[in-house]
């Protein structure tokens, strides 16, 4: 029996990709949209489905006080607007390495997280190509494209 996807049969109003905020994150993003674009497409179409931005950094203050920064470039802008105000950087090597407090405070509350909503022109920036390469057979190819396209935080600009 083959499954048909129902959207009328919907129980949630969101459906929230989360992965780590490198490049490996993003490669599984694609992974994940694509099978939403391939076999629940309408979940894209009716603005379902969001991908959660986690932070890359945490910087801490001499008084001890906090902050989440996004990616490299608003660590940049942060250490030249705070300068030594700044005792310490961590950058978190993925969502695996926060405890249960970061994840509330930057991806699961409501109030405080980033959502990016995806849209089908973002699943479509992810072209046949870039689909043949990621979740096609030949393992070496994708190998070759991740390291290619290491410095890129973001591989559909989400």
């Amino acid at each position: 029996m083959k499954y048909k996807f129902n959207i009328k049969k919907m129980r949630y109003d969101k459906f929230i990709i989360m992965t780590d905020a490198d490049t490996d994150g993003s490669h599984i993003r694609i992974l994940i949209l694509t099978l939403f674009y391939k076999y629940m497409r309408p979940l894209i179409e009716e603005g379902y489905v969001y991908a959660a931005v986690p932070p890359l950094f945490r910087i801490e203050f001499k008084d001890r006080t906090y902050e989440y920064v996004k990616d490299d470039l608003a660590l940049e802008e942060a250490k030249k607007k705070y300068g030594n105000k700044i005792i310490n950087v961590s950058r978190f090597k993925g969502l695996g390495e926060m405890d249960y407090t970061q994840l509330r405070e930057t991806v699961l509350d409501p109030r405080n997280r980033v959502l990016n909503k995806i849209t089908l022109q973002d699943c479509e920036q992810a072209s046949e190509e870039l689909i043949k390469i990621t979740m096609g057979k030949d393992a070496q190819l994708r190998r070759d494209y991740i390291e290619q396209n290491s410095n890129l935080a973001n591989l559909l600009n989400l």
